[in-house]
């Protein structure tokens, strides 16, 4: 008895040939050649061949040279082969002529995308259908664990190109003398940006990955101020500290990096002059909570989602014998909105501003802080 599973069956029908073989697919048999047509069902005489009579279900046929997944307008040459029997006579087939036509063994997808079907059979009938995808294009995917390098690491990736067969005509560049490629990683050669680019070039296909990697001198974070600023940073890096003076003394902050000229452009209108006593001039770089980095670039402190200004990330210490008088005026100045923060109970001390820049004359002040903070600056 005929089942609907897909598969290459010897029946026994009323007719001439006692036994015949048949292909069932989807619950239907199909065939090329025939010596009768019983019920537009195709029969076929008993294979002269014994080693063509072996091959007799689909797991028998390998299909070698085949994507599953096919780009527009590509062409493939496939084979076929069996550990059951001899596959000499085996013709390849499109169930669609719209999305794929057959030369022989050479297969030629077309100009419409979707899901097809081909196949390979013997004038017996007996053979194999396989499902495919035809897509737009070659699909590159990159595999990493993380988009940033440390100076003189050697960080592995990997690439999955779809349709495989174009795996190798990819071409792997880097942007710039600040990293290497070599054997499927990338190693950090010099602090900054730098773009992998992963492309398949052959005549028939032309697509390209850009992958964006920052080299770090210990990942995306440095320990402190003084640290991040002896970096050699580039406009528009954005980078975070661990701490203010050291690792998690609350002091971590986000900065991005850019040029005194765009640095003195973003400051508030009433503070982007200061008077010195001879006249006003641009304001400098505060070096509080905004610092000038050791190649002449800025590192402005850029504020969380939540407006929140932590004390400590301005350099100010909460142990009741440090100074924080300029680091909180400038604070001050700079905080228009938002929330700034004061860790509860810890002690602030400020003295005051020397006289020739002063707003208070030189004595001691404690800010003892019994709430944590200040809010709804204005």
């Amino acid at each position: 008895m005929l089942t609907d599973k897909d598969g290459y069956f010897k029946v026994r029908l009323y007719c001439p040939s006692n036994v015949v073989y048949v292909s069932i697919v989807d619950g239907q048999m199909y065939g090329v050649s025939s010596t009768l047509t019983l019920n537009n069902v195709t029969i076929y005489e008993k294979p002269k061949n014994d080693d063509e009579l072996k091959i007799c279900c689909a797991e028998d046929i390998i299909i070698e040279g085949l994507d599953l997944i096919l780009p527009l307008n590509i062409t493939q040459t496939l084979s076929v082969s069996s550990p059951k029997g001899s596959t000499k006579s085996m013709t390849f087939y499109s169930t669609d002529e719209s999305k794929v036509i057959f030369s022989h063994n050479v297969m030629k997808t077309l100009g419409e995308t979707g899901n097809t079907r081909i196949f390979v059979r013997n004038k017996y009938g007996l053979g194999k259908y396989v499902d495919i995808e035809i897509i737009e294009g070659v699909n590159i995917s990159f595999i990493c664990e993380r988009k940033f390098i440390r100076l003189n690491e050697s960080l592995p990736f990997n690439l999955n190109i779809t349709p495989h067969h174009y795996a190798k005509d990819q071409v792997i560049q880097i942007s710039n003398e600040k990293a290497t490629v070599v054997d499927g990683s990338i190693t950090g050669k010099e602090l900054g940006d730098v773009d992998l680019i992963v492309g398949i070039s052959n005549e028939s296909i032309n697509e390209t990955v850009i992958i964006h990697f920052t080299i770090v001198d210990d990942g995306t974070e440095y320990n402190n101020v003084e640290r991040m600023k002896k970096q050699n940073l580039s406009i528009g890096d954005t980078y975070t500290t661990l701490g203010y003076y050291e690792d998690y003394d609350a002091g971590a902050a986000t900065y991005r990096i850019m040029t005194y000229a765009s640095f003195l452009e973003s400051l508030p209108e009433d503070i982007k002059t200061v008077n010195f006593g001879t006249g006003a001039k641009q304001t400098p770089v505060d070096e509080y909570g905004n610092h000038t980095l050791d190649n002449g670039l800025v590192a402005k402190m850029l504020i969380s989602d939540d407006g929140v200004v932590k004390v400590e990330q301005w350099g100010c210490k909460g142990d009741g014998r440090f100074d924080n008088t300029e680091a909180l005026i400038h604070l001050f100045a700079h905080t228009k909105t938002g929330t700034i923060q004061f860790q509860n109970g810890e002690n602030y001390l400020l003295y005051g501003r020397n006289k020739n820049i002063a707003y208070f004359q030189p004595q001691k002040y404690l800010l003892e802080t019994e709430q944590s903070k200040y809010t709804n600056c204005t």
